[in-house]
């Protein structure tokens, strides 16, 4: 598959407005570091957002998704959180779930394992089908910089086993707003992400932005809102380094995008509606032959 990386400057106004006290950047723990456990206490977050897509070959679609975590305090050296998701992006359906398994000290680092399976119910295939991804996830916090990386094997149906990566940086302007950008790749396919979080004074409630370019044509953009449950009241970074690790789920919508393209299984047009292996059984018509 020819590869044609589109990785530009891009500008997006991912928030209309930011108050005028939030300019000073406020330290992100404000507990003693002995006090602090790789789960504060046990906590979720919801997560719906919405926007749109498109690609090469493809019309601008509507998207959806929302993602539900609950995590949970193993001890105070270890933590674990659960993911469970759905969503419609354009003619395409995904369900999903995800576990993690960390060892956090919140005033430095995360390292874990964070593993995904996602069905997604492909009209070019004729088929369902599923994708899982496992690998360790890694996150180093440097004063009001978080550095996080997760990497992998990725495999499914009518898919070859292959590598995949989601790298991030982000910058926290002050406590409650972060604003990041970094690098996927899944399915062979490479895209550049942008994206924010602001989490609006003395509630529990963020706005998220996010968009996505890359090969092959490809651009997404969304918006959102995150509401978080359980736990104490805090500023957007010590929930990010005390409470939940980002869920993964539907992080890769340009690699998902590139499963039904040229190199996938060919179908033509059935003499019924059995299908095997993505394509149909008793072809008539196949692509370029009779």
């Amino acid at each position: 598959m020819t590869r044609t990386t589109l990785l530009g400057g891009l500008t997006f106004a991912l928030l209309a407005t930011v108050p005028a006290w939030a300019a000073d950047y406020a330290a992100p723990v404000e507990e003693p570091v002995d006090d602090l456990c790789a789960v504060s206490s046990l906590n979720g977050k919801i997560h719906g957002q919405g926007g749109v897509f498109d690609a090469d070959d493809m019309d601008s679609e509507g998207q959806f998704q929302g993602v539900g975590s609950l995590s949970l305090p193993l001890g105070c050296m270890f933590g674990a959180q659960i993911d469970a998701g759905a969503g419609a992006f354009g003619d395409l359906n995904a369900i999903g779930v995800g576990g993690h398994f960390f060892m956090r000290d919140p005033s430095s680092h995360l390292i874990g394992i964070h593993a995904t399976f996602e069905n997604w119910d492909l009209d070019d295939l004729g088929d369902d089908v599923g994708i899982w991804r496992v690998g360790p996830e890694v996150e180093l916090y440097l004063a009001n910089i978080s550095l996080e990386a997760w990497v992998g094997i990725e495999d499914g149906d009518d898919i070859d086993s292959s590598f995949f990566a989601r790298l991030s940086a982000g910058y926290y302007v002050y406590e409650d707003l972060r604003l990041g950008a970094g690098w996927r790749h899944s399915h062979d396919i490479d895209s550049a992400v942008i994206n924010a979080e602001w989490q609006l004074s003395a509630m529990p409630l963020s706005l998220t932005a996010e968009a996505e370019f890359g090969e092959n044509d490809f651009t997404s953009i969304m918006g959102g809102v995150k509401f978080y449950f359980g736990g104490s009241s805090k500023a957007l970074i010590d929930r990010h380094r005390q409470d939940d690790p980002a869920d993964g789920l539907f992080d890769f919508l340009g690699g998902a995008a590139g499963l039904g393209d040229d190199d996938g299984p060919k179908c033509g047009i059935c003499q019924d509606e059995t299908v095997r292996d993505g394509c149909c059984v008793d072809l008539i018509i196949t692509d370029g032959d009779s």
